[in-house]
């Protein structure tokens, strides 16, 4: 055990060098040849948290090398021994985050949703920005799934935890749930969430994206042939 905690620390050591210096090929060898020692010296030492950050920072090592899949694999197993261990916390809110963006890219869409289902309210609790960004996160699985409706309820509880000033994150919120009733075909409530957005971006001192937001909301309103589309056009010009 004494040798094996030893061999654990050295290899610690040799970790932190070669993240440094951005080596993550040697960084990842280093790990592997750490885990061996990682149960042994977390046993001795009573250090139960040592484990879910190894992980973490073993995942953060694949990641810089563009190995999402072994990533994720690594990552989920950081947050299920923070989780057995009960000590799941603010610490690996930016990790479960992770696991839902690399279930986006790499299409875990049903994945990706339970795992971040599991985590919200705990994200609720500790902290509402965090969990507003993992609502928004869950929505854009949803929508990948086709489950339209989902998506909203999520995106509209995303809403709910944002606060008076958190400008960047309502904008997100408003042009998310804007896509979603233009795939519908709403677009009324299109246009209503797309109006929210721009009044969101001038209110936040952002001209250029409250400029950006209303090209795209008018070009939208052109490529629609509603009436309804063309009384809001000739008011969009007007404002």
């Amino acid at each position: 055990p004494e040798e094996a905690q030893t061999h654990y620390l050295c290899c610690k050591e040799e970790m932190k060098a070669l993240n440094s210096i951005g080596d993550y090929h040697g960084m990842c060898e280093a790990m592997a040849e750490a885990e061996g020692s990682l149960a042994s010296f977390c046993a001795q030492r009573k250090q139960p948290m040592e484990e879910a950050t190894f992980y973490t920072n073993f995942g953060y090592a694949r990641q810089q090398l563009g190995q999402q899949k072994e990533a994720l694999g690594l990552y989920e197993k950081a947050v299920n021994v923070a989780a057995e261990n009960k000590e799941i916390g603010p610490r690996h809110f930016a990790t479960i985050l992770s696991c839902g963006n690399i279930a986006l890219e790499t299409g875990k869409v049903s994945w990706g949703i339970v795992f971040l289902g599991r985590f919200l309210e705990h994200m609720k609790r500790e902290e509402a920005a965090t969990a507003a960004k993992a609502l928004v996160l869950r929505a854009k699985l949803f929508v990948r799934n086709k489950k339209l409706q989902d998506a909203i309820d999520s995106l509209d509880e995303a809403w709910a935890l944002c606060g008076e000033g958190e400008y960047k994150m309502k904008i997100v919120v408003a042009a998310e749930v804007a896509e979603i009733y233009k795939d519908l075909d709403n677009m009324s409530r299109y246009c209503q969430w797309k109006e929210e957005e721009i009044s969101l971006c001038s209110a936040s001192g952002s001209p250029l994206e409250a400029v950006n937001a209303k090209i795209n909301f008018i070009s939208n309103l052109i490529v629609s042939n509603s009436v309804d589309m063309k009384d809001r056009l000739q008011v969009s010009q007007i404002s």
